[in-house]
């Protein structure tokens, strides 16, 4: 068979073939494809309008809550025009609810935004629900068109938790069809067909794209779609069901409530109108295919008819070749067409020139496969500034061929500038014939270079160019600036953690400072043994939590190297004792047996920090009662002299579940524990070891733990105190000032401003003991409206406050002052008790501080010290004077 033959027919053969198969591989890959992505799509749709209906529920709960809050919806006692214009001001300012609605509890209504029914009776499970004493969401159907709304309801209580009124508001279901609308828009809306659809559980249709009115009408496909569903229908459910002539994607919707039954969106689109355009396609393609193969065929057949001539012109001069110098090594058998003298004739000439250029192309191989696999970019450059060679990493950096590079100028195509800089290498190689080397950066690829330049010379020594070396050091700038960049973010990490502690210190500090309010209260009443043995344990326990709140905020510090020690002089065996209160309650409970042995040789006093000291010990014997079950805890301490003063030795044993070897390396790292189950079992955060370690090592000594699973653990410490200088007892605070409660000389009217009922109930009974008349505040506003109606002598004003807080009332007041020359001394008392903060507000212009929880000595210190400044700096003026202030111009 002739070249021609074969050459028409294998071609029509194989184009057919591949044709054939391309197409149905197209169009089998398209229509899976297709549908991956339209599920994709529908599924996206979903979660938009789900994001969109969670937002706008969201938002209505949030002002709901809101409403029910305010103080002017709940009270009885308003004119009810204040209230119907309160909550028309929620209504229009809002812009959720068409309509807001506000009955007694027994459904009368008080106020509602549509005229025309105050007075009259609201019903409906709304109501109902709202006068439960629950807030949620409900969809009801409009009586007269069938029209689906959403009402919202919340309740209204008075102080004791008693219902007052209930809220009810109305949203119109267009609101809900407008979000959907609005999120619904998407690659597959554009389909013909495509339909979505917002149902209630039962089956109906709330929304659907197609125009169709809901309410009480049931989409007819609702029993088809409910036998894919599950039996119960969860937020948070999506599921993809694959018609055999359509492709749906349901998804759970509705208010996030849990009395709250879930909506069903529901987004599907035919296969018919998914998969029309590839059928069209691969009829189309199959059409263009079949044309192409005729007109390929038409014109392979001209070439081949068109080649056969030359062929035979091509291996008569092969031939003729082949009769000189060259002599042909094989002769082709087995084939009988016009390749098979061809391929005898450029055989020979194939040899001879292979024997002639073997050793030149294994030279020029050898020179080139060194010069292309140097890593760094590497050219040679003329006299004239033009790349003359160049090896692959230049041209992988520049993105170029090697036909664009050759030849070209080096800094036009390495720096993009038309003439070379002055402290070019290159440049000044050529003049001075040495190497020069400089640092330079490519904005073209954005990365830095250390470029190389030395003199190339022929071989006559006369120079023609320079091999220019370029050597990528992006790498260890990046590196220098990830330091810089790591040392930042550290220092705003720190700065974070910081704010962060201030806040947790504030938000604790404030419900202690009632807790220590109200046991100084009952300190004083009278009260039965037990009653205040029990009472000293709770004074005991708030004053060492107030320490661990103090130890978490340092322990920042204490990471840092910044931790102060306090060296005062305390007792052992007072420790021992306030230890053995604390802890053996307990201990009591859990039905331990605590013992706590002091060495009887041990010093009566020693010198160092009793309150990291007792920190530890409270820490290691709660953690030993935490996790002992049955037993005993035992505590012993004693005391030995050494070259830097007296080692204390403690140690604290248990009975309980001990600990496995593995943990044991860990367990004084922070926020680690020995097992992964423990805080679900026993609680805690993992932070108590690490801290004992931190302030054993900070006073001079070390921890160590003995432990075996099942045999209970012993933690034995060492901490290196000092001498105590006499035998004085040291002093508390109240023995240190004995007249303290003492220090007022007249009767004083004294202004309270604190917004947490607790804290500002014990502040006024200390007050009241000390004969003062106290004008109460709950906010910055109304202590300013107090101070400028009534005499004040003094205010104890609280920094975080609603409305106006401490610092704009002081601001305000002391504005006042300056236009009547005169000065009121302000005391902040704040949980704000972090360094610093007592600098800032003494700063701002309070003139004494107090941080919280307070003391009563420190409270009544301070006022004594604070009102004998400011009399100081002024003559006396008589009481009659004193009790009445001037008249102020409005």
């Amino acid at each position: 068979m002739k070249f021609r033959s074969r050459i028409l027919r294998s071609f029509f053969v194989v184009i057919l073939s591949l044709g054939l198969i391309l197409s149905l591989f197209s169009y089998l890959t398209v229509t899976r494809r297709l549908e991956e992505q339209r599920t994709v799509q529908l599924l996206r749709q979903l979660n938009r309008i789900q994001q969109g209906l969670d937002q706008f529920l969201y938002q209505c709960r949030q002002q709901m809550r809101l409403m029910s809050l305010s103080p002017v919806l709940g009270s009885t006692g308003l004119p009810p025009g204040v209230v119907r214009e309160r909550l028309q001001q929620f209504h229009e300012t809002l812009n959720l609810f068409n309509r807001l609605t506000l009955t007694d509890r027994d459904g009368r209504i008080v106020a509602d935004t549509q005229p025309g029914t105050t007075g009259g009776r609201l019903a409906g499970e709304a109501f109902r629900q709202g006068a439960t004493g629950a807030g949620g969401c409900l969809v009801r159907l409009d009586p007269g068109d069938g029209e689906a709304m959403l009402q919202f309801y919340a309740p209204l209580h008075d102080r004791d938790g008693g219902l007052r009124r209930v809220l009810v508001a109305t949203v119109q279901l267009e609101q809900v069809r407008q979000i959907i609308a609005s999120y619904s828009h998407s690659l597959a809306d554009s389909d013909h067909g495509t339909v979505t659809e917002l149902l209630t559980i039962d089956g109906r249709r709330l929304y659907s794209n197609q125009g169709r009115r809901g309410g009480r009408l049931t989409s007819p496909d609702w029993p088809a779609l409910r036998r894919h569903l599950p039996g119960r229908i969860t937020p948070g459910f999506q599921q993809v069901i694959n018609h055999p002539d359509r492709l749906e994607v349901v998804a759970a919707t509705g208010p996030p409530l849990p009395a709250a039954a879930p909506w069903l969106l529901r987004a599907s689109i035919p296969k018919s109108v998914l998969f029309s355009e590839p059928r069209r396609h691969l009829w189309m393609g199959l059409g263009v295919t079949l044309l192409l193969l005729l007109i390929a065929w038409l014109w392979m057949r001209s070439i081949a008819a068109s080649l056969s001539r030359p062929l035979e012109q091509m291996t008569e001069a092969a031939q003729r070749i082949g009769q000189g110098d060259f002599t042909l090594a094989e002769r082709l058998t087995g084939r009988r067409d016009e390749f098979h003298d061809l391929f005898e004739a450029f055989q020979a000439m194939g040899c001879e020139l292979d024997r002639r250029t073997n050793a030149l192309q294994a030279a020029n191989e050898e020179w080139r496969n060194t010069f292309d696999t140097v890593q760094d970019p590497l050219c040679i450059i003329g006299s004239d500034f033009r790349i003359s060679r160049c090896n692959q990493a230049l041209l992988d950096l520049l993105g170029k061929g090697r036909e664009a590079v050759v030849g070209g100028s080096c800094h036009l195509l390495l720096h993009g500038s038309d003439k070379p800089h002055e402290q070019c290498p290159h440049l000044l190689t050529t003049r001075d014939h040495l190497p020069h080397q400089a640092v330079i950066h490519e904005p073209s690829c954005g990365r830095w270079f250390r470029i190389t330049t030395a003199p190339l010379n022929d071989l006559e020594g006369t120079m023609v160019g320079t091999v220019h070396v370029m050597h990528d050091i992006t790498g260890d700038r990046l590196a220098a600036e990830g330091l810089r960049q790591a040392a930042q973010e550290a220092e705003a990490a720190n700065e974070a953690k910081s704010r962060f502690l201030a806040v947790m210190s504030h938000e604790i500090r404030t419900p202690l400072n009632g807790i220590s309010g109200m046991v100084q209260l009952l300190r004083d009443s009278e009260l039965a043994p037990d009653q205040r043995e029990f009472l000293e344990c709770i004074e005991s326990s708030a004053d060492n939590l107030l320490t661990v709140i103090n130890d978490i905020l340092d322990f920042s510090k204490i990471e840092a190297g910044r931790m102060e020690l306090e060296q005062a002089p305390f007792s052992l065996q007072t420790l021992c004792r306030d230890l053995l209160r604390v802890q053996r309650l307990r201990a009591k409970v859990r039905g331990l047996q605590l013992s706590v042995t002091l060495a009887p040789d041990t010093p009566e006093l020693v010198l160092g920090d009793r309150y990291r000291l007792r920190q530890v010990l409270n820490n290691l014997v709660g953690n030993a009662i935490k996790f002992t079950h049955g037993g005993e805890v035992a505590v012993t301490l004693a005391t030995a002299p050494v070259a830097g003063g007296i080692l204390l030795t403690g140690q604290v044993q248990d009975t309980g579940i001990g600990i496995p070897m593995e943990a044991q390396a860990t367990i004084f790292e922070p926020f680690t524990q020995a097992e992964r189950s423990t805080t679900r079992s026993f609680g805690g955060t993992g932070l108590g070891l690490a801290i004992c370690k931190q302030l054993v090592e900070l006073m001079g000594g070390e921890i160590t733990l003995t432990s075996a699973p099942g045999q209970g653990s012993l933690f034995t410490f060492t901490v290196l105190l000092q001498p105590a200088p006499d035998a004085t007892p040291p002093q508390t605070e109240a023995s240190a000032n004995p007249a303290a409660y003492h220090l007022l000389s007249r009767n004083l009217q004294v202004l309270v401003a604190e917004d947490q009922p607790v804290n500002r109930k014990f502040l006024e009974e200390i007050l009241r003991r000390q004969d003062c008349t106290v004008l109460p505040a709950v906010n910055g506003l109304e202590a300013l409206n107090l101070w400028e109606r009534e005499p004040v002598d003094l205010v104890l004003m609280d920094i975080q406050m609603p409305e106006m807080d401490g610092l704009a009332a002081l601001a305000a007041i002391r504005a006042r002052e300056d236009e009547q020359r005169r000065h009121t001394p302000i005391i902040a008392i704040t949980a704000h008790a972090i360094s610093g903060d007592r600098e800032r507000l003494l700063e701002a212009g309070f003139d004494g501080y107090l941080s919280k929880p307070v003391q009563v000595p420190s409270l009544l210190t301070e006022m004594a010290r604070v009102l004998d400044g400011i009399n100081a700096e002024r003559p006396a003026t008589p009481p009659a004077q004193r009790s009445s202030r001037p008249e102020r111009t409005p």
